[in-house]
Parts: C-alpha cells; structure tokens; sequence
C-alpha cells in the first residue's frame, strides 16, 4: 500500500517522509505519536479529495502507518500477541485466496494485497511499546476525535468545501463535521468507549466526556452507532465497579441524551416509499445483491477486495450505485473470502479480544466486554473492520488500556525509548510480590537508587 502511494504521487510520498524525518526529538514528535493517527482519521478521505483533487484514502492510511513507525522508534516496538492472532488470521486468508478462491473479473493480486494491507493495517497499533503513563493521554485523544472533526469540518463549510450537516431525503438532518455522518459516528463510538474506560481508572472529566460523545454519535443519526454506544453504556453501568448513585447518574444522563435524539432516529427509520415498515437505507437491496454473489463462491470467496469492485458498472442513480461495500461486514467477508475464511478471521478476532481482556486492569474489563459484544453486532450494519475512523481509534484505545502493568518506563525511560534491561527484570520481579502487591522496602530501594543516581549527576 505505501509503496502504491509512493509509486502513484512520489512528491506526496517524499513530502511525508521527509516531514517525519525532520520532527524532532521533543514533545512534538511525542505529540505527533500521541495523537497523530487518530487526528489523521478525523477528516475523511473525500473531504482530502475534494482539497487537492486526488484519491486520499491510500495515503491517508500511509500516513497513519508513518505515524505509527514515529511511535514505534521513540517509545519502541513489541511483538503483540492479539495482533499475531489477527495478522496470522489473515495471512493464511491471503495464503487461500491466490490458491483457492474464484477471483473476480475485476480482481488482481494488487488488489488483493491492498485489501489485505487495508484490513490489518490499524493493528499496527498494538506493535507498538506504547508506555503505561501516556494511556490516559492517548485515551483522551481518542475522545477528542470526533471534536477535532467537528471542528475541521466548521473550518471546510467557511471555506466553501463542505458542510457540518447533511440533509437526508427523509428530511433528517445529521451531523457530519468533515467526515461522512455515519464515520463521524464510528469516531464518536470510540470516544464513548474510551470515556467508559477513562471511568474505570477514576479521571475527573470521564462522564461529561461520555455524554458528550454520545450527543455526538446520537446527532449523526446513525442508528448502528447508536446502539453500539447505548450497549457499552449499558455494561460499563450494569457490571462496573461505580456506587449506586453514580450508576444513577450514568444511566439518567444517558437516558436523557438519547430521549433527546429519538425524533431524529425515528425520522430516519421512516420509509420513504410508502410510509411503512423500517428505512433500511437501501440495505436490503445491497444485501440481496451481495448476497446472490457470494452464494456463487461459498467457500473461499471471490478474493479479498471483491466486493469492492461489484457495482462499478451499476447505472448512475439505482440504489446500488450509492454503495461500495454492502455496509454489513459478514456478508462482505463472505463474498470475498468464503466460509473458510470466516472462520480463520473470527478465530483470530476472538484470540485478540481474549488476549486484551486478560490483560486489562479488572476494573475496565466490563468497558471491554461492552466494545466487543457492541463492535460484533454494530459489523452486521456497516463496513467495520475497513474503515479507518472505527478501527484507528479502537485500536490505540485497546493498546492503552492492555499497556502493560510491569512496565518500569514511569520511573525510568523517559528520556524515550522502551525500556530494555539485559538482566530482564520486570515490575513484579523488581517491586511487586508474586500476588501484585509492592515488597516491602522495595520502593525505598528503588527511591534511594533514584536519590543516588540524582545526587550522582550533581557531583
């Protein structure tokens, strides 16, 4: 994929290379690896499209790669098993589709490696060695995501480039900053999950920003986020560690938001046909669709990236022109890589999230729960595992909240850089017990080796 990019605009390509080459060794560059993939997801590729006249999707994600690799060199890299089950996941799908699978008129092996690269490239993310004390940090920019978008896209509608709503044939109204309502939805997903979790670990700000969020997702009437975001809601509330007049709090706050926004939601949900039934908008004809191709090739699908290419020649104006993908995850997983590769990319996903979940603070496990249960069900409604506005900002949320406990980088290391020790101690062996809790005078070790080494630099 970045090669593509680099080959298709060489100027782009070396503008950014050389920018991150030029960042320099200070809080920018932390900044910029902080922060840097979520705000680079935070304008749609069509709105870049519509500023300098080219295809932005391919360059938009190299650019989140590049920022990952600016991560990975200042706080180091990892090899991360939930990545591996889902990178191992998809390279033996890759591996099935150049042996096994029909392949498409329209599909080639670049295509296919494109696809392939544009499924897993977000979990980059969890390569990186991101350190214990900047989770709240990246935590925090996950839920300024959707603000940040918000806020460009005011900028582009002065501009005369966009605008920050869009008006519906229904006649609903929905809030779209500079990216398209239902992605702007996707960010406000991820900003509600990461308030939930910022809950968990008692941040002062945690259930403002959490009903913010969700006013947010709720105004772009994007009924599968909506749901989404009520579900996690709903287990950080039912199953966390809160008392019951917090609970109250959350679930009054939540129940009012959404009241707030029923109208809308309904007014989308109206058929615009005949005034019956539930607005789907054009979903069921793209599922027929879909769904008739890839019944064709039931096994190994038609090649990863398939399904992209089904309504190419479609008449300007049906239904179907106004979809790329059928906007339901199965199905085109279905169609591109068969029953067989269901089953591996599930099982790679199932591995990820019981690997995260393992690794979470207890508290926060609930907050976990919530995403995945709510990500699975929000996958058969939309493109989710395809677009960088959902897994961008999920996936750095999950690499913060799995950061992992026996790091020593919040005593040592901030000079940047993983921490690495030839003898290989970790935090249990150098200040925990085996049960997690602190040995005695072990931090008054550690304090006087600080004080020696303080008072070693002043002499």
């Amino acid at each position: 994929m970045i090669l593509d990019v680099a080959a298709s605009q060489p100027l782009a390509a070396m503008g950014v290379l050389a920018a991150s080459l030029l960042l320099p060794l200070t809080s920018v560059r932390r900044v910029v690896a902080l922060y840097g993939p979520v705000v680079l997801v935070a304008v749609g590729a069509d709105k870049l499209q519509a500023i300098v006249g080219v295809d932005m999707s391919a360059p938009q994600k190299a650019a989140v790669l590049v920022a990952f690799v600016l991560a990975a060199l200042m706080f180091g890299a990892r090899f991360s098993g939930g990545a591996g089950w889902v990178i191992g996941a998809w390279t033996v799908v890759l591996a099935l589709t150049f042996t096994a699978a029909s392949w498409g008129l329209a599909v080639s092996a670049t295509s296919i490696l494109n696809a392939w690269g544009g499924f897993l490239f977000a979990f980059v993310a969890l390569l990186v060695a991101w350190r214990r004390g900047d989770r709240h940090r990246i935590a925090w920019g996950v839920v300024a995501a959707p603000w940040v978008s918000l806020a460009v896209g005011l900028v582009l509608q002065v501009a005369g480039v966009t605008t920050l709503t869009r008006a519906e044939y229904t006649g609903a109204e929905r809030l779209q900053g500079a990216v398209v309502p239902a992605h702007l939805a996707m960010l406000a997903f991820a900003a509600v999950c990461a308030a939930c979790w910022l809950s968990t670990q008692h941040q002062r700000w945690a259930l403002p920003a959490a009903v913010a969020a969700s006013a947010s997702c709720l105004a772009t009437g994007t009924r599968g986020a909506a749901f989404a975001c009520v579900v996690v809601l709903v287990f950080t509330v039912v199953a966390g560690r809160m008392s019951a007049g917090r609970k109250l709090l959350w679930a009054t706050l939540g129940a009012a938001v959404v009241a707030v926004f029923v109208p809308l939601l309904l007014l989308r949900s109206e058929s615009s046909a005949t005034g019956e039934g539930i607005n789907t908008s054009g979903r069921d004809v793209a599922w027929a669709f879909w769904g008739e191709r890839a019944a064709r090739t039931p096994w190994f699908g038609q090649g990863i990236g398939a399904s992209t290419q089904l309504t190419a020649g479609t008449r300007s104006g049906s239904e179907l022109s106004y979809f790329v993908v059928p906007h339901n995850m199965y199905l085109q997983l279905w169609l591109d890589i068969g029953y067989v590769g269901i089953v591996l990319v599930v099982a790679g996903l199932v591995g990820f999230a019981v690997w995260a979940v393992r690794r979470v603070d207890r508290p926060a496990r609930p907050v976990l729960y919530g995403l995945f249960v709510a990500f699975a069900v929000y996958s058969s409604v939309d493109n989710t595992l395809v677009t960088p506005q959902m897994m961008v900002p999920l996936l750095m949320l999950v690499a913060a909240m799995v950061a992992s406990p026996s790091r020593l980088d919040d005593e040592v290391g901030h000079g940047g850089g993983a921490v690495r020790g030839g003898d290989g101690l970790t935090g249990r062996q150098v200040g925990q017990g085996p049960d997690g809790r602190g040995q005695p005078g072990c931090e008054g070790r550690l304090g006087a080796d600080r004080a020696g080494q303080g008072a070693a630099g002043h002499l």
